[in-house]
C-alpha cells in the first residue's frame, strides 16, 4: 500500500498531529484563557475608591454632627438665673409698693366721693393708691373700674388684684385690693373706714363678683 493510501485510510476524528480524540475536557484544556483587560481593572478600582469616599465622607458627617448640635445649642441666648431672679424682683416691685402704700392707710376714714390722703370711698382709695404707687389712674366709678386690665379666675387671684363686689344694690356697687391669703383691703364703710377683711368667707365671699388686673401688674 502507497503512502498516499495510508494517510486516506486513517481513522475519522484523528488529524495528524493529534494522540487520540478531542473531548470537551480536552478542548477546555485547549482554549486559551483571556485575562482581564486594563478597562476592567481600571473600572473596579475606580468603583472602589469612590465607594471608599462615599463612606469615609458619611464617617465624618456622623462624627461632626454631635458637634453641630453642641453648638447650635450654645449659639442660643442664656439667659441666667440672677437675669430671670432680677426679672421677677422688678415685677414684683410695683405689687410690693402697691400693697405698702394700700396698708398704710388702714384708719384712714369714709366719706362718700372723696379720694384723699384723710378720707376715701372703696373706688376713692383704689384709685388713690393705684394712682400714687403705680401710676395707673383708674376712673371712680366701681362698675367703670371693673373694664380696667384682663378678668382674672378666683383661683388666680394675685395680690394687687382688684376685688369687685355687689353689697347695696345689685350689680357692682363696691371694691378693693387683694392682699392674698384670702384678704383684702378696701374703704368699706362710715361705720369702719380703711380696713381689711376676708374674702374666703362670711359676708364679702356671699358677695363676690369677679377681679380684674390692670396691666400694670403683668397678666
Amino acid at each position: 500500500m502507497s503512502r498516499s493510501n495510508r494517510a486516506s485510510t486513517s481513522p475519522k476524528g484523528r488529524s495528524p498531529g493529534n494522540s487520540g480524540p478531542r473531548t470537551p475536557a480536552t478542548m477546555q484544556s485547549e482554549s486559551p484563557q483571556t485575562p482581564p483587560s486594563r478597562v476592567d481593572r481600571g473600572r473596579g478600582q475606580r468603583s472602589f475608591s469612590s465607594l471608599h469616599k462615599a463612606l469615609a465622607g458619611l464617617l465624618v458627617a456622623a462624627a461632626l454632627l454631635p458637634s453641630a448640635a453642641l453648638a447650635a445649642h450654645r449659639s442660643k441666648p442664656k439667659v441666667s438665673r440672677g437675669h430671670r431672679a432680677t426679672a421677677k424682683a422688678s415685677a414684683a416691685l410695683p405689687v410690693s409698693r402697691l400693697l405698702r402704700t394700700a396698708l398704710s392707710y388702714r384708719g384712714a376714714s369714709y366719706r362718700r366721693g372723696a379720694s384723699s390722703r384723710g378720707a376715701f370711698d372703696c373706688t376713692g382709695f383704689t384709685r388713690y393708691v393705684y394712682r400714687k404707687a403705680v401710676g395707673v389712674d383708674l376712673p371712680h366709678q366701681s362698675s367703670a373700674q371693673f373694664s380696667v386690665g384682663h378678668p382674672v379666675s378666683r383661683g388666680g387671684l394675685r395680690p394687687g388684684d382688684l376685688l369687685f363686689f355687689h353689697t347695696y344694690r345689685r350689680g357692682i356697687s363696691h371694691v378693693g385690693i387683694y392682699l392674698g391669703n384670702g384678704q383684702m383691703v378696701h374703704a368699706a364703710n362710715a361705720g369702719r373706714g380703711v380696713v381689711t377683711d376676708r374674702i374666703d368667707r362670711g359676708y364679702y365671699s356671699q358677695r363676690y363678683v369677679g377681679a380684674r388686673r390692670p396691666a400694670r401688674l403683668g397678666k
